[in-house]
């Protein structure tokens, strides 16, 4: 259940006109504060330092461009189109 709740809530953020960029900001952000407040509780942040450029290719790669992307495709439908084609995928291997 718990799983695919992000999703949901991406689905009714951009639903409810909220632009797909500003739901992945928004997502990466508080996930940012937990995880630096975290880190500084354990005095683990100086061991970022000289590859912070890395991090931010890693994080523009790995995470913004991701959830940037789920996010235009929740607003577009394209749950729906999945789940036609895979109902159909289904019906067509039963009926064989």
């Amino acid at each position: 259940m718990f799983w695919g709740m992000p999703y949901l809530l991406i689905k009714v953020a951009v639903v409810d006109s909220l632009p797909p960029v500003f739901v992945t900001w928004v997502r990466v952000v508080l996930g940012a504060v937990v995880l630096l407040v975290l880190a500084q509780r354990r005095g683990l942040l100086g061991t970022l330092r000289g590859r912070m450029r890395w991090l931010i290719v890693m994080a523009s790669v790995e995470i913004t461009l991701p959830f940037t992307l789920i996010a235009i495709g929740a607003g577009r439908g394209c749950h729906r189109r999945g789940a036609d084609v895979r109902r159909s995928a289904g019906a067509a291997l039963r009926s064989e």
